[in-house]
């Protein structure tokens, strides 16, 4: 069995460990002690990948995006990250034809997000067919072209905030999930 990708929380005072939940009440970095490589090759491999998150955000003034999960170097360098956009979901996924920070992103509808318990999902297949779910619903549909081939397996996995400290995301987290496969739409509902 290979071994999992712990994460470390930075300053403890900064989050509140519940049932189920983990409550980020202030700017900390959350992130692997190590680089995600496992995770970048089995997305690779597939060219697939979704990100999924149950979340309730603390604001909807959070900007930058403020990282909810990335798989990044810094602020200016990314795999992937989901954020958030004040009422938006916004995110970045670098590939052979995106820039190396992920641009162009994919945002969801404006004011998708509300200040309650909401589950997103973003899909995207081998073909660059990308889905943005919220709620169960389809939110936003776009093609992101290119491939995988160009991913750092340096980068590191880490949540609530970017790996520099810059893009600190506040509110609750009840899942975080990353699949190297694209959910089909009864999966997102499921």
């Amino acid at each position: 069995k290979l071994p999992a990708l712990d994460l470390q929380i930075e300053k403890m005072s900064q989050v509140e460990l519940g049932d189920g939940v983990l409550a980020i009440r202030g700017a900390t970095r959350i992130a692997s002690k190590a680089a995600a490589k496992r995770l970048v090759k089995a997305i690779q491999r597939t060219g697939a990948i979704t990100m999924e998150v149950w979340m309730q955000p603390r604001t909807l003034r959070q900007d930058g995006p403020a990282r909810i999960v990335t798989l990044s170097r810094d602020s200016g360098a990314r795999n992937f990250t989901l954020g958030q956009e004040n009422g938006s979901i916004q995110v970045r996924l670098r590939t052979s034809r995106t820039s190396t920070n992920g641009i162009p992103a994919v945002t969801s509808k404006d004011r998708s997000l509300k200040e309650q318990l909401t589950h997103v999902v973003y899909t995207r297949d081998r073909a660059g067919n990308v889905s943005i779910y919220v709620n169960g619903r389809l939110n936003q549909r776009e093609r992101v072209a290119g491939d995988f081939g160009g991913w750092s397996d340096q980068y590191r996995l880490a949540i609530g905030n970017e790996l520099s400290g810059d893009r600190p995301w506040l509110g609750d987290l009840h899942w975080v999930a990353i699949y190297s496969r694209a959910l089909r739409p009864n999966d997102v509902t499921t």
